[in-house]
């Protein structure tokens, strides 16, 4: 059997068995992955974090190190302004990503705070480039989706007059 053959097969209950230990799986799960690249997606989808009510997942101003993704729970995101008060910029839910935000600077530059209780998987970001750098179908996943939040930023921000900005 050559490789390509092979490739092609996936056991789907498998793959949905990933994707109950982690929503990020169907984040970054392009088509045509085969079945040695989701494995090794999966096993850097491991983390776990938890957090209650009024809790926070990041600061604004933090080191970046991982994604996440909402597996239970909702979150809002918010940063300060120049004079303290809080701009809330968008609410996260089951299967949204959260953490985009740090990629270029390292640092995030909004807050995330639990508005329920919450579940969420944790990716370290490290662990993602190197799977991404061996597996061409999933660098480019991780562009679209970087590229969809870019574009869901420019629409909430189309909500207001440039006044209002």
């Amino acid at each position: 059997m050559n490789s390509k053959s092979r490739a092609v097969v996936f056991d789907i209950e498998r793959l949905r068995d990933y994707s109950r230990d982690c929503p990020l799986i169907d984040l970054f799960l392009p088509d045509g992955l085969d079945r040695d690249s989701v494995e090794s997606l999966a096993a850097i989808c491991k983390g776990r974090a938890s957090l209650e009510t009024g809790a926070h997942l990041f600061l604004q101003e933090d080191h970046f190190n991982s994604l996440y993704t909402v597996r239970q729970g909702a979150l809002k995101s918010y940063f300060l302004d120049k004079d303290g008060r809080e701009r809330v910029t968008g609410f996260s839910l089951p299967g949204d990503l959260l953490g985009l935000d740090a990629v270029y600077s390292g640092v995030h530059r909004c807050s995330a705070q639990a508005l329920a209780a919450s579940s969420l998987c944790q990716v370290p970001f490290t662990k993602l480039e190197k799977v991404a750098d061996q597996v061409p179908e999933l660098h480019r996943q991780l562009v679209r989706l970087m590229s969809r939040e870019i574009a869901d930023q420019q629409i909430r921000a189309a909500d207001h007059t440039a006044l209002e900005r």
